[in-house]
């Protein structure tokens, strides 16, 4: 019972376990972009090490989860609130807009100097690059733009950012309209329908195997799974038996972890197939949800401990910045320091100046929250629900 007071206490404040989730998260995708070609390529050492770096996107799934838990959260305790709307909104405004609009600003900057004729010497370009505005208006997601070079490793991440915008302009109407019961009948169809429309989406639109992965309405079970997490995770009676119930838990973990098992080991390396972009992405989102919620109720275990690790929240909590840049300072270094020769091979060299790269954007990251992004989320949250 005391280690159920425990989870209780934490409800409300600031969970320390969930940064430390986070700098796994962005982990994983620092990971996959940076070492999947050095492993796929390599053999010996570097090789046995690519069915695990091959599933380093799910990361990215595991960022959904959290801003399912996270915000879903926020929403329910603030329900009733005056403010409920207008300091959603607010918030969110100052944690995510600046940096990503400085970002955006960045590569028009770099272009209007640079131009595109440098910028094709450093590498290849799309033919018909979209318009800005849609970034500025979080859409690059809604069609399969094609982009590389340059304009790829500067933007090519922002589609998760669309996707979570997109979110965030749906969930907190749903949440203030619906009852509790019903938002669970809610968010449960949405897990249980994402699948058929994943499976529509890649056998009847046109380059849908593009985009299952991109559309918000595709991903929405891997919020939903969140925001389940945190209704049930507020349910006191639910965080005790999660909490005094180990082998419950263990259960749930072993089952969904043999779920993430099964689907690595038949589409790690195929983030697209029709298996994965079905099935496989909900069972990677249960994965994650089950371990969110292992993490909160089992706060003595070697798991939460792992969480609370000083250098995982700390990375977790520069995960934002560094999510949107870690491809751009990838490309910067390797074109800097390695020929073409070298850029193309699997040896060790390669791999040190990609560590170097990852602790240039942990560094970028850190004075980024310091000096920028930190004093905008004080002066978001100095509006109260």
């Amino acid at each position: 019972m005391q280690e159920a007071i425990r989870v209780h206490s934490s409800q409300r404040g600031r969970i320390p376990e969930l940064d430390g989730l986070r700098g796994i998260a962005i982990l994983l995708v620092l990971t996959f972009h940076y070492f999947t070609t050095v492993t796929g390529e390599a053999s010996g050492t570097f090789s046995y090490l690519h069915n695990f770096v091959a599933m380093g996107w799910a990361g990215v799934d595991l960022f959904f989860v959290l801003s399912g838990f996270l915000i879903g959260g926020i929403l329910l305790d603030a329900r009733n609130s005056p403010h409920y709307f207008r300091t959603f909104y607010i918030r969110r405004l100052y944690r995510i807009i600046p940096l990503y609009y400085a970002w955006i600003c960045g590569y028009i900057l770099l272009v209007a100097v640079v131009g595109t004729t440098h910028l094709r010497a450093m590498g290849p370009q799309p033919e018909a690059r979209p318009p800005m505005y849609v970034y500025f208006l979080f859409l690059q997601n809604l069609k399969a733009f094609h982009i590389s070079g340059v304009a790829a490793a500067w933007l090519g991440a922002t589609w998760s950012l669309a996707v979570e915008e997109q979110f965030y302009l749906i969930i907190p109407l749903l949440i203030w309209l619906l009852t509790k019961r019903t938002l669970v009948i809610v968010l449960s169809m949405v897990i249980l329908l994402a699948p058929e429309l994943r499976f529509a989406v890649h056998n009847y639109v046109q380059l849908g195997p593009e985009l299952v992965n991109v559309l918000m309405p595709c991903r929405a079970d891997t919020f939903a799974m969140g925001i389940l997490a945190a209704i049930l995770w507020r349910n006191a009676k639910a965080r005790t038996y999660l909490a005094t119930n180990k082998l419950v838990m263990f259960f749930l973990v072993g089952a969904s972890l043999a779920g993430l098992l099964v689907v690595s080991a038949k589409w790690y390396s195929r983030p697209w197939s029709l298996g994965m972009q079905t099935i496989g992405l909900t069972l990677i989102a249960l994965f994650f949800a089950v371990i969110l919620l292992f993490v909160l109720s089992r706060p003595d275990g070697i798991t939460a401990s792992i969480t609370r690790m000083r250098g995982l929240r700390e990375i977790g909590t520069v995960s934002y910045c560094m999510y949107i840049i870690h491809i751009a300072v990838q490309g910067a270094c390797q074109d800097i320091v390695l020929s073409p020769s070298i850029r193309q091979s699997a040896d060790w060299t390669r791999v040190a100046v990609l560590i170097a790269a990852a602790i240039l954007t942990y560094a970028i990251a850190k004075i980024s929250w310091i000096f920028f992004e930190k004093p905008l989320f004080h002066k978001g949250h100095a509006y109260h629900y």
